[in-house]
């Protein structure tokens, strides 16, 4: 078990310094497709995708440094992403944007007509994975610099240093924000930066918070072996 303190380890000002205008709520789409397939207009590695207010689907394109958007009428969008890609993992912010990562030092902000903020780390690192907190900010990990961040809705990034290079982060019902850090440890962090970190013996990865107040996730054993499903209780319980 590793406890650290909730002192921040970096800090950066807004860029732009205007706090973006939260978006209004928009209508739940009126019907739904079902099962379907549809073909993105550039050759590309979608990682990421999530669902925004509107009902459609946001995706990042990584080797086309994209974002991406499926209506609920099955229409593709692409949008470019800014010098500071490319872009990996995405989420649905509680402003009603998507917030995303990008590999090069920044995190990413594009509303539904496309207009894209970015937001750069206080220090070069490596944003990977992206969830949103129930305290309104959009929480991050940065492999290059063993620290979990948050991006309040201004733009202003905290970052918190960890034990490891953590990878997938989530919510959880607890209140608290947890990740993984690879055949090490999965850690929580509270809204307010302090973080404890449990030891695992396990590659865990695709943490998602449950309505049982447990945080599942798969196990990684390599290609030839098929992932185990597990879950960490709120005291750290594997």
């Amino acid at each position: 078990m590793v406890i650290a303190e909730s002192t921040p380890t970096a800090t950066s000002s807004p860029s732009p310094s205007s706090c973006p205008t939260p978006l209004a709520a928009l209508p739940s789409p009126a019907a739904s497709l079902g099962n379907a397939e549809f073909s993105v207009p550039t050759p590309t590695a979608i990682l990421g995708i999530a669902v925004g207010p509107d009902g459609s689907a946001w995706f990042t394109e990584q080797n086309a440094n994209q974002i991406g958007r499926v209506t609920p009428e099955g229409r593709v969008v692409e949008y470019p992403v800014g010098r500071n890609g490319p872009p990996r993992g995405i989420t649905r912010g509680a402003d009603g944007a998507m917030w995303f990562t990008e590999d090069t030092s920044s995190i990413g902000r594009i509303g539904p007509d496309g207009a894209i903020s970015e937001y750069p780390l206080p220090s070069p690192g490596r944003p990977w994975e992206i969830a949103t907190g129930p305290d309104g900010n959009v929480w991050f990990t940065d492999l290059a610099t063993n620290q979990v961040g948050k991006v309040t809705p201004c733009g202003v990034v905290i970052e918190y240093s960890v034990s490891g290079p953590p990878s997938f982060i989530t919510s959880a019902t607890d209140g608290n924000m947890w990740f993984s850090i690879p055949s090490i440890r999965i850690g929580r962090i509270t809204p307010a930066g302090s973080v404890r970190e449990f030891p695992v013996d396990v590659r865990a990865e695709f943490l998602v918070g449950a309505p049982d107040g447990n945080v599942w996730f798969l196990t990684n054993k390599g290609a030839d072996f098929p992932p185990d499903v597990g879950w960490i209780s709120p005291d750290g319980v594997v």
